[in-house]
This record gives C-alpha cells, structure tokens and sequence, in this order.
C-alpha cells in the first residue's frame, strides 16, 4: 500500500512542481512554493504512519528527537502552504483551475479526508477518495451536495457556517458527522478559507477519531461502573499502589474498621507487623505478581496507627492484582468480606445443635439406665424385706440401695437436660414460690452467705412446673454458693421482661415475646469465658470430683422444656448472674412493647462517652445510641476514657461499664469525671442485675445502671432519666 502511495504522491508534486515552475516569474516564490510543497508532502506522510500504527512510540525511544524535529518541519512547512494559497488568494482570479486540478491529484493520493465546500451556499465542490470512504458515498454523492445533510444538528451546523465565513481558519475542532448509511461519526477537523473563481471556500481536513471517542467513552462507562461498584459496595475494599503505600479505601471499609482514609493516608501494608505476622508471605506473593490470593477466613484483631481502641472482626480477604497493557502491576485490590455475624451465628447454631446432640445421648442413656435402676433397686429391696433379721446383709445391702437412690436422681437430672422429664406446667406466681423457697436455701447454703431478694414482677405469673422450677432455683442456689467459698451474698431478682426480635434473632430457640425474668447473681469469683460457654455442657464441671456437671444442665433443659430461655453473664473474678426466663401464663395481660418514639426526642443530640471493653457491646451501644440522634465517642479503657474526657469534651453524659480492665473501673471513671467536668451526667451499664450491683458494694444507690442485654427502649429510657 506505502508504495503505492509514495509512487503516486511523487508522480502528483512532479507534475504540480512543474505547473508551478511555469506559472511563477518569481523565482523566489517559487523557491518557497515546492518547500511548503516539500512539507505537506512530509505532513501526509506522518499522517499516514499514524493512521497505520496510532500507538507507534513517535515522540519516545532513540528517534524522539529526530521524530520531534520533523513535526516541527511539518508544521512550519504546512503553515508556509497555507501562506503560498493566501498570497493566491489575494490575486484577482484566485487560484487557477489547473494549479487546482494538480492540488487535487496530491489530496486524491492522501489517506486523509479533504473537503473543499463553497461558502455562499455550503455546497461541496471537491472530495477526496478518503472522504468518499469516510462518509460511506461516491464522489458523485457528494459533490454538489449540501454539506450540511452530513451534520445530525441542523441549528449547531449554521452556527459553524457563520463562523467559517467569518474567519480564515479554524484547527483541531471536534465535529459530529453522519453517514449517507445513517452511522454516527465523530472527527476532528481543521480548516483554512480560500478563494476559488473569486469565491470563498473551505478546505477542510478530517480526522477519524470514532474509536478514540468510543474508547473514551467505554473508559467513562468502565470508570463509573467501579466508582459505583467501589463507592456502593457492602464489602470494604482496600487499593494500594505497586510499592504498599495506600491508595484509597471505601466507605465500607470505613465503616468496618471505624476508621477514615486521612487517618490512613501513610499506611503501608508492607510495612504493617500485624499484617505480616498473619498473611505476610501471601502478601508478598501478592505484591510479587500473583494474580489473585484467597486468605483464610481469620479472625482479625487490627488497629490501626491512628485508632483507638483496636477493632475485633471476622472476615474473609480476597486480593488480586490490575495490571496496564505492558503487564506491570498499576494497584493491588484488598476486598474485605465481613462475615463477623455469620461466624456469631454459626458458632451460636453449633452450640444449638451439640447442646441437642448431647439432649439425645443422654434422654437414650437415662432411659436404660432407668430400666437397668429399676430391676438393682427393685431386688435390693426384696433382698433387704425378705432378710430383716441378718444384720451383716442389711450393712451391705443398705448402701447399695442408697447408690441406686443417688443414681436415680441423676438419671432425672439428665432427663431434665434432654427435655424428656415429664412436667406439669401451670401458672405459678413466681414471687410467692421464691417467698416459700428462702428458708430451704439459707439452710443449703449456709450461714456465711446471705441472700437478698428484689422482685419487680407485680405479682405476675409464669407457666412453669413448681417442682422443677424449684429445683432449677436450688441448682442455681448451690452453684453459686461453690463460687462463693469463704462468704457472699446470692440475689435473687423477677421482673416482668419482652424478649424483642432482635433478641431472637441472635438466639436460636428464642420465640419473642413477654417472659418473666428469675436472675440468680452472687458475689464469687466469676467464669472466664471460655468456662462460661461450657457451662450448661452436660458433665462439665470446675468442681473436681465434687461435682456432678449437671446443675446448670438441667436449669437448661428445663428452661427449653417450659419455652423459655437461660443465659449466663460472668466475669473473671467479678461474680456471676444467671437469667431464667420463662413464658407467662396465657391469661396474664400481656406486657406491651417498650415504645421510643416519644422518648427518642428527648435525648436527641447528647453527646456521649462510653466506656466498654467488650469489643460487640460498644459496637452495639454506638449503634443504639446514634439510632437515637446521640453523638457517642468510645473508649476501651479507663485511660483511653479520661484521656477523651481532656481532648473531646465537653460531655452531657457518661456512660461506662461497671468491670473494666486495666485497674480503673466504672466508678473510678465516674469520679475522675465528675472532677475534671463537674455537671456531668452518669450512667452505668452492667451485666450483672441492678440489686447484685447496687448490694455488692459496686455502685451506690440511687444511680442509674443500664442492665445488659439492653434494647433500643431501655437505652432511651435511662438516658432521659439521667438527663433530668
């Protein structure tokens, strides 16, 4: 094809050069008449190297230099052209009809579209072979024909022709074209006025620039589509450049580690202990070129250089490379995929399903133990009725029949926990029956632990069987006297409770609904959680050879049993309370839904310091409280919370938790508060009850503690207590 070309293009100057030779009788005019011819020629030909390779590397590599200097030949080259067709132009005639006819012959040869129109009426009066391809119709077409049917926008069109008429040139406009098939064009064009037979005419240039706009457009499109996926996305996503260095985050990402970009802006993952110390040769595979890396799903403590306190999540990382078309690394994507709740909700299902795996190994055990109980115990007493007068067989026999006695208790102690004990529910007033209990318990747990009682059930009743209600209680009662060894105190507490949907649904086997609460709390020396998550396993036990392992068990299982629900709040050396919630009785009225709507308004706009150490409660906490147009600022600890109270205040309320780590408590917070900004308000959260707080020495009456597990409505409720 070049050949071709060049082969043409020269035949074309040759003859225009000699046509010119004899019509100048100025030798110097003419001297610059075949450079300017020189330099379109050379125009043309970059022209045609950048239609063939538009990416060739013209102004890079070795040549840069030679290539910058032909474009500047070319360009001074092209503007002499344009001055020589001026200089024309001012003559009386204009340019001649031959000089014109070879001029055409050097534009029939170019890969560049030319248009040469007539300004008086917009009429073409010459094509170029390109121009007919460019706009799909024979030179026949489109001679003589109305340039402006080759524009989609009539009104934009007249515009453009006005301005042509009244300006000698124009470059580098870009201009939306049709077809003759209908098919959109977009181009860039340049154009210079001459005179031909006395009138004024365009010549015009045009450069396909379709693909480039459509490239452009596809790169817009693809922009968005990741701004929008990127922007809108519930996972967090994390881009870094090639050398680790951070480069942008989503608000997801925000969100899950509670933490803003220009926190961050100097993070390095490469760099980061944390990160190396769990995924650090993933990451360097990652950043070495490995396309995409699945991690482990883990368990993440992180925080961050500027973050406090450290945020506990559960996720499950994916990362992958982008690469340019030279196939080096541009950014590494890390998208984070929370799945915290799932892991809580799986783990949570587990526990449901071992705690019924174990109902049904026990329910079948106790079962032919039962039978197996019935036929030992059954002839031990034959043997000890038929032989009255043998002492030396009745000291061996009587024994015998109190291990089979002992046996069979446990046997209906596993058959508590297995659900399969038969029960007579009835509706029982919970208050009286725990009234009629207190002497049985003070004698079981003895002198040295005394026993107070708050009951704020109104008399209310549940439905329930009263004699394993009450020996669920004693179980309750004796567990907590053996973490109590040396002397305490055991609270006894009712209340009248609703157990909301969102309670249920983070419990499985909890249906919502009104309940009456029964809490047992003592002052002994509490469970780590790993013990506390084991406590209701059969057989468990922290008593050595003393204990069973099946108190708690049957408090479980009996729970169940009735369509109840037990949980378990403790703290290492901090006590224990366990909350038996049982169904009211159908005839009772029911207790209405707690409301916030009224009492939302009031607190709206407080701002608050809250003080927990447990990583999900604040969570929570900060959710409730900013649901109820609160502003609350967290803290871990008590020194990261007297440390906010010098840099973030000024405070309208604080509200801390009772235990914290660390050496300084709920209380001593609340004291260092009130004496670096006096006026402030306070409010205590707790696990335990609000009589086991209060009487144990933790907290003094008449203040405000929030009991944990609390709703929405019981934060508003506390918080416009302390308010006013």
């Amino acid at each position: 094809m070049l050949p071709a070309f060049f082969s043409s293009l020269l035949v074309q100057a040759g003859a225009l050069a000699l046509s010119l030779y004899s019509g100048f009788t100025n030798r110097r005019q003419f001297f610059w008449w075949m450079l300017a011819l020189i330099a379109a020629a050379l125009a043309t030909t970059t022209l045609v190297i950048l239609s063939i390779d538009r990416h060739a590397p013209i102004f890079s590599g070795p040549l840069s230099g030679l290539y910058a200097a032909l474009y500047l030949v070319v360009s001074v080259g092209v503007f002499a052209l344009v001055i020589q067709l001026r200089q024309l132009n001012a003559g009386a005639g204009g340019i001649a009809a031959d000089m014109l006819t070879q001029l055409s012959g050097i534009l029939d040869a170019s890969p560049i579209p030319f248009v040469i129109t007539r300004l008086a009426d917009a009429h073409i009066v010459y094509v170029n072979a390109a121009a007919c391809r460019l706009f799909a119709a024979s030179r026949e077409q489109m001679l003589g024909a109305d340039i402006g049917r080759f524009f989609p926008d009539q009104e934009g069109f007249e515009g453009r022709l006005t301005v042509a008429r009244q300006h000698e040139s124009y470059a580098h406009q870009d201009v939306t074209y049709v077809t003759l098939t209908g098919q959109t064009l977009h181009a860039r064009s340049s154009g210079t006025k001459l005179t031909i037979d006395n009138q004024d005419h365009m010549l015009s240039s045009i450069i396909d620039v379709s693909t480039e706009k459509q490239a452009e457009a596809d790169l817009k499109d693809s922009e968005g589509k990741f701004s929008a996926l990127f922007y809108q996305s519930i996972v967090g996503i994390q881009i870094f450049k090639p050398d680790g260095e951070i480069e942008a985050v989503n608000p997801a990402f925000e969100q899950l580690w509670g933490i803003k970009f220009d926190e961050i802006r100097d993070y390095n993952i490469l760099k980061d202990p944390q990160i190396r110390a769990i995924d650090g040769d993933d990451i360097d595979k990652l950043f070495a070129g490995q396309e995409l890396i699945d991690f482990p799903t883990i368990t993440y403590e992180m925080s961050f250089p500027e973050q406090k306190p450290s945020i506990s999540r559960t996720i499950s990382p994916r990362a992958f490379s982008i690469r340019n078309e030279r196939g080096d690394i541009t950014q590494i994507v890390v998208m984070h995929l929370d799945i915290t709740e799932r892991a809580k909700a799986e783990e949570q299902l587990k526990q449901a399903q071992k705690m019924e795996a174990f109902g049904q190994l026990t329910g079948g055990i106790a079962h032919d133990f039962n039978n197996l109980l019935a036929v030992i115990l059954g002839n031990l007493d034959l043997a000890a009725d038929q032989r009255r007068d043998d002492a030396d067989l009745a000291r061996l026999l009587e024994p015998a029949i109190r291990a089979s006695e002992r046996g069979a208790e446990l046997v209906q102690q596993l058959l508590a926990f297995s659900r399969r004990q038969p029960l007579q529910p009835q509706p029982i007033k919970l208050q009286e029956n725990i009234l009629d209990m207190i002497g049985i318990l003070q004698r079981t747990l003895g002198e040295d632990i005394e026993i107070g009682t708050k009951f704020s059930d109104g008399g209310a009743e549940c439905m329930a069987d009263p004699a394993q209600l009450e020996s669920a209680l004693l179980n309750l009662a004796v567990n907590a006297r053996h973490a109590m060894p040396q002397n305490g105190k055991l609270t006894i507490e009712t209340a009248e409770v609703w157990l909301d949907e969102h309670y249920a649904a983070t419990r499985f086997e909890v249906t919502p609904g009104p309940y009456l609460m029964l809490a047992v709390s003592d002052t002994g020396i509490g469970m780590p959680p790993d013990v506390a998550a084991r406590a209701f396993d059969p057989f468990f036990t922290t008593k050595g050879n003393s204990g069973t392992g099946l108190g708690l068990s049957m408090v479980y299982g009996f729970a169940k049993q009735s369509g109840g629900h037990v949980a378990i709040y403790s703290e290492d050396g901090h006590g224990t309370t366990v909350r038996l919630y049982l169904p009211k009785a159908s005839h009772e009225v029911q207790l209405p839904r707690p409301e916030t709507g009224d009492i939302s308004a009031a607190v709206a706009g407080t701002k608050l310091l809250v003080v927990e150490d447990d990583d999900d409660v604040r969570d929570l906490t900060e959710t409730l409280l900013k649901s109820l147009a609160c502003h609350p600022v967290l803290a871990s600890s008590g020194a990261e919370a007297l440390a906010m109270l010098g840099q973030s205040g000024p405070f309208d309320v604080l509200l801390t938790d009772v235990v914290l780590p660390g050496g300084l408590s709920g209380v001593d917070i609340a004291r260092q508060a009130e004496r670096l900004q006096p006026g402030i308000k306070v409010m205590f959260m707790s696990g335990y009850t609000e009589n086991a707080v209060i009487h144990h020495g933790k907290l003094d009456e008449g203040v405000i503690l929030l009991q944990k597990p609390f709703r929405r409505a019981d934060m508003a409720q506390k918080l416009t207590e302390a308010l006013t």
